[in-house]
């Protein structure tokens, strides 16, 4: 992962592109996410500082990223202090996971000043501090006092001190006389040996260098010894490992487990390696689609809160009515008592609690219950009552179930919608939608927030000849699209059965081809809940005989004349 020598390294690939770059402007899109936007010799470039716990990095990246309404007060003090300054140098203090901007400022006054920005990328501990000429924290992004830390305070005001190595060596230390000494404990495992003596050593390379020592039959001593000239001489491999894996919805693919600065073969065959021109790049690989997920997750869990809980009351609901109409179904025989009654009330008299009857119809005795403070006829109109009233349940309980089932589809509708949301426009207008159909207040959908979300398009693709074809982001727009935007003469697709996005072909009077209604069925299955299913089930009709589900929630609808298509998503 990103250790020492991952810095190192990328501090001499950034280098050249960032001495002498001017910082033109500082966002901060999360929490513990900087990014950037410098002016180099060589073009406009993104430079982002992320000091998240499970991915703290600096690198320079062409990912785009959305900015919160109202910027945080770190970032409002950092373009302050930052917009407009030059980057004089870059270095890495002592050799840790430290990272040292020298600045080249202007003051309040306009006249020139220096300040430095360290970022330091230690896990849960990463920060961001901004000092001036004389070390003196002007502040940080997340302040450590004394109860947090009693070794070592960040605050404003405070002499910055640079973390301590922990009593491990630094590269420049580890000469070939002290991996040697160190290397003669013969009690802990060498791996566990080379990580805890030092610094510039990960868990990963430790483990690498004791299978290569095993497998190529070569000194251990040695081999670490190779190692550092080799980092001493800037002379890395940016390589990527990858994973095969499964994710929920059934998709397999290879994924990015880990990277390092050397080749690594203790995996075998279980890991592939990837080796990449930049480790800018190959940061962008690892970390950018994890991320993405990463964000979306955090992004949707209230929303997902809100229509999950909504769907397991609907769940007991509907299971409640289910039973019911069970019971309900058995009204024949409250009515068959009450015949059997009437066909016998000349012999039946009132305090009876049990009584054998004639069964005409079927020639037999039978034995029934009575209620023994009612009189005959009483005790028949009674069961021919219950049979009424179970019959007006079981009418009334259909319906429901019919409701309630329409109703789960569409808040599975809705978690699929979130399962696709790549961004906080998005979010925001499914957000809209739970509260136009009564799940939410509008307040919470507005959440909290006065100036309104852009509105977010469709997602508009070309089919292979020519064709428009235009998919549905959620199910506000689902239903703009194919019930008031779309031709009657164009094409909508669906996967059967199962919530999904509608997809629109736009023919303009044209007769699309095969390979176009191919394409466009695995539009429909990429984008559902399905798509990792392998054959799924996608039906298509002209929108003519599309209509809104009577009733229904944003984005239902009912179709005929329809024929079925079964496509892979991953075609």
């Amino acid at each position: 992962m990103f250790d020492a020598i991952v810095l190192r390294a990328l501090i001499a690939e950034l280098s050249p592109c960032l001495i002498s770059a001017k910082i033109d402007k500082v966002q901060q899109p999360a929490s513990d996410l900087l990014v950037l936007s410098v002016r180099t010799p060589l073009g406009n470039r993104r430079l982002i500082i992320n000091t998240g716990a499970h991915a703290p990095r600096i690198q320079l990246t062409s990912s785009a990223f959305e900015n919160p309404a109202q910027p945080p007060m770190f970032c409002m003090l950092l373009r302050k202090y930052l917009t407009n300054a030059r980057i004089a140098s870059l270095s890495q203090p002592g050799g840790d996971r430290v990272v040292r901007f020298e600045l080249v400022c202007t003051d309040e006054l306009g006249d020139s000043a220096r300040r430095a920005l360290v970022v330091e990328l230690m896990g849960r501990y990463s920060n961001v501090i901004l000092i001036d000429a004389d070390g003196i924290i002007i502040d940080c992004l997340r302040r450590v006092d004394a109860e947090m830390s009693p070794v070592r305070q960040l605050l404003p005001g405070l002499l910055y001190r640079a973390p301590a190595l922990g009593g491990k060596l630094s590269l420049e230390d580890s000469a070939p006389d002290a991996v040697a000494q160190i290397l003669t404990d013969a009690q802990t495992p060498r791996d566990k040996l080379l990580f805890n003596h030092f610094a510039w050593l990960s868990p990963l390379v430790s483990r690498e260098l004791v299978y290569r020592a095993g497998t190529d039959a070569q000194p251990l001593g040695t081999l670490v010894n190779t190692l550092r000239e080799e980092i001493l001489a800037h002379r890395y491999t940016p390589t990527l490992l990858r994973e095969r894996r499964v994710d929920p919805n059934g998709r397999e693919s290879e994924v990015g487990v880990d990277f390092c600065y050397m080749p690594i073969t203790q995996y075998g065959s279980l890991r592939t390696s990837e080796v990449y021109g930049s480790f800018s790049e190959l940061l962008d690989a690892f970390y950018t689609a994890r991320e993405e997920e990463e964000h979306r997750i955090q992004r949707t869990q209230s929303v997902k809160k809100v229509v999950t809980g909504a769907r397991e009351k609907l769940v007991k609901k509907l299971a409640v009515q289910r039973q019911e109409l069970i019971s309900a179904e058995r009204r024949e025989k409250y009515k068959r008592q009450g015949d059997l009654i009437t066909a016998n009330i000349w012999k039946l008299k009132q305090g009876q609690a049990r009584a054998t009857v004639t069964d005409y119809e079927n020639d037999c005795e039978v034995e029934i219950a009575l209620d023994v403070q009612l009189t005959p006829q009483a005790n028949a109109q009674k069961a021919y009552k219950q049979y009424a009233r179970q019959k007006r349940a079981e009418e009334m309980l259909s319906k429901m179930i019919a409701d309630g089932e329409r109703e789960l589809e569409y808040l599975d509708s809705v978690l699929d919608a979130l399962s696709r949301c790549n961004s906080h426009n998005e979010l925001a207008a499914i957000r809209r939608e739970l509260a136009d159909n009564g799940y939410a207040s509008q307040k919470w959908a507005a959440g909290g927030k006065k100036v309104r979300d852009k509105p977010v398009p469709p997602l508009h693709l070309t089919a292979p000849n020519g064709f428009d074809v235009w998919i549905g982001r959620n199910n506000t727009q689902n239903e703009q699209l194919t019930l008031k935007t779309a031709a009657k003469s164009d094409w909508w697709f669906h996967v059967q059965k199962s919530a999904g996005a509608h997809v629109i072909l736009s023919c303009e009077g044209r007769m699309p081809d095969d390979e176009t209604l191919t394409f466009c069925a695995v539009q429909a299955a990429r984008h559902s809940s399905v798509s990792g299913a392998g054959l799924v089930p996608v039906d298509y009709t002209q929108i003519r005989y599309v209509k809104k589900q009577p009733d229904g929630k944003t984005g239902m609808v009912i179709y005929t004349n329809y024929k079925t298509a079964y496509v892979n998503a991953n075609e």
